[in-house]
């Protein structure tokens, strides 16, 4: 029992131990060009090792921001962290209207390949929804999530 302990501890903490807390110099270069601006940047990772993902959270002026790049630097998503009442009309109205009594807890302007549009989470039917819809209010993703966008 007790070799078994360790070697718990020898493949689950000691590598969390000595893993990378910053990204590598390409993906600090990459997010440095995208978002020279940038202040009070923090990074974390997401994923494995082997297929980590780096996020880059920071403000430019009083906006929060987040960014996100993969191993290989390649930028992912950009959210802009929005007021409920900056969401757009047509987004607000969609969204209460397919989740009927749903309550908006958090929105932002969201910038992927291929989209451009806006990220909202609420609570609806007692589970968290975090959705991404276009300008014009249609939804193109939605998931059930414990912790919003």
């Amino acid at each position: 029992m007790k070799n078994l302990f360790i070697l718990f501890l020898l493949v689950v903490i000691i590598p969390t131990g000595y893993s990378q807390s910053r990204p590598q110099k390409k993906i600090r270069n990459a997010f440095e060009d995208y978002a020279p601006q940038a202040m009070e940047v923090k990074w974390t990772s997401e994923g494995t090792e082997r297929a980590k993902e780096w996020v880059a959270n920071y403000t430019i002026g009083s906006d929060s921001m987040e960014t996100k790049y993969d191993s290989k630097a390649n930028w992912m998503i950009t959210l802009k962290f929005i007021s409920l009442d900056q969401i757009p009309q047509k987004v607000s109205t969609t969204i209460l209207d397919m989740y009927q009594g749903a309550h908006l807890t958090k929105a932002a302007e969201i910038q992927e390949p291929g989209f451009d549009g806006y990220g909202v989470a609420f609570i609806y039917l007692k589970d968290r929804w975090a959705v991404a819809i276009t300008k014009e209010g249609k939804v193109v993703r939605r998931q059930i999530t414990s912790s919003g966008f």
